[in-house]
């Protein structure tokens, strides 16, 4: 216990999160990437499911090749500057500028995945493997 700078900003964190009531803030955050993701698929014409608390959300759009799109979702989020995947957790700096460029975002990568599935070759839009999903990945090393 000779270490006293983690307790330290525990404590400072906590009681400034009490302060701002962070949890609120993060809730009402996460609300609003659901619906984002909500509207988007609307839009698109997708089928989407929507889970878990609003502070650490998930989506899982109902398409025939899942890894593969959301590959594609992630890839092409990457290009508007985004690190997106089908999860999201919530965060105090997720502002209202930063929300609206992130859903316009989401609006345009749906619009495709529709787009390209429909054509049935998004699997060709990939410039990279297909996300390995959950721990599969380790099967080949063990």
């Amino acid at each position: 216990w000779t270490e006293r700078t983690g307790p330290a900003c525990a404590i400072a964190f906590i009681k400034k999160s009490k302060k701002i009531s962070l949890h609120k803030k993060l809730i009402k955050k996460g609300k609003k990437i659901k619906s984002i993701w909500k509207k988007a698929a609307l839009i698109a014409g997708l089928k989407i499911s929507i889970s878990d608390v609003d502070t650490l959300a998930s989506f899982k759009l109902t398409v025939k090749d899942w890894p593969a799109v959301i590959t594609f979702f992630i890839q092409e989020m990457l290009k508007k500057n985004f690190l997106a995947s089908e999860k999201c957790y919530a965060n105090y700096m997720h502002n209202n500028d930063l929300l609206k460029k992130y859903e316009k975002a989401c609006f345009e990568v749906f619009e495709k995945i529709s787009k390209h599935t429909k054509l049935n070759n998004l699997k060709y839009k990939l410039e990279g493997p297909v996300k390995q999903m959950n721990f599969e990945r380790l099967n080949d090393k063990y």
